[in-house]
């Protein structure tokens, strides 16, 4: 595949179908790799809307571009980045959160006060 990407002014029926034909796969074998039903595929080709992102995420991970590259044919870096992330694995187990207010100047005095 070439390393730069193309861009798009017809959105995801464009840019899928380019990612399919650059990587020599059909709608079948994309069902297949992610699990998204031909016919749903054969829809977003056709021009149809999408309806579930989740199945959108899916295919840009299968080709390995951003979910924007996929859904509106534009090239942003930075989102590549953070999309190639396995943000999956990354929160696993348990997680302790804890959010306070900060507040600067006499109010933060306000709030010690209260504190006490």
């Amino acid at each position: 595949m070439n390393n730069e990407l193309p861009t798009f002014a017809g959105g995801m029926p464009r840019v899928l179908r380019f990612l399919l034909d650059e990587h020599h796969q059909t709608v079948a074998d994309l069902s297949r790799a992610t699990g998204i039903p031909r016919q749903t595929l054969s829809a977003w080709l056709s021009g149809r809307k999408i309806q579930d992102l989740h199945d959108a995420r899916k295919i840009a991970r299968h080709f390995k571009v951003s979910f924007e590259y996929l859904v509106f044919g534009e090239v942003d870096g930075v989102t590549g980045l953070i999309e190639a992330l396995p943000l999956e694995k990354m929160f696993e187990g348990l997680l302790r959160v804890k959010i306070e207010r900060v507040v600067h100047g006499s109010n933060a005095r306000d709030i010690d006060k209260a504190k006490n």
